[in-house]
């Protein structure tokens, strides 16, 4: 299990998944911290962007963050996207892709 800390909000997450026969593996610098649109020095992060490469996909960048609820949401993009890009090749990613459900269920964020 990877865990990463940012402030007050902490993630874990499995090293690995499998999808279709690839494998994708990752360490903590897959991970980057978010924080919301608004934010203030001091402010906790509202979630967390893993990006990773898979062979026919390209990049990918899934945001995560937890609801009202506590529970985990996982995006089939980055956390932060901007609505619209100034040209269709800024995006970080080459694709939209959202993780197995076996891996997002192995994932948690707290606070502490």
């Amino acid at each position: 299990m990877i865990k990463y800390t940012a402030g007050a909000m902490t993630i874990t997450l499995p090293e690995s998944f499998t999808y279709e026969g690839e494998r994708a593996e990752f360490s903590s610098s897959n991970l980057s911290v978010v924080y919301g649109a608004h934010a203030m020095p001091g402010d906790d992060a509202i979630g967390f962007n893993l990006s990773y490469e898979m062979s026919g996909r390209g990049s990918v960048v899934n945001g995560i963050t937890v609801d009202s609820y506590g529970e985990v949401v996982v995006y089939s993009g980055p956390l932060d996207e901007p609505e619209n890009y100034e040209h269709f090749d800024d995006a970080p990613f080459d694709t939209y892709f959202k993780p197995p459900a076996e891996f997002i269920a192995g994932i948690a964020i707290y606070y502490r």
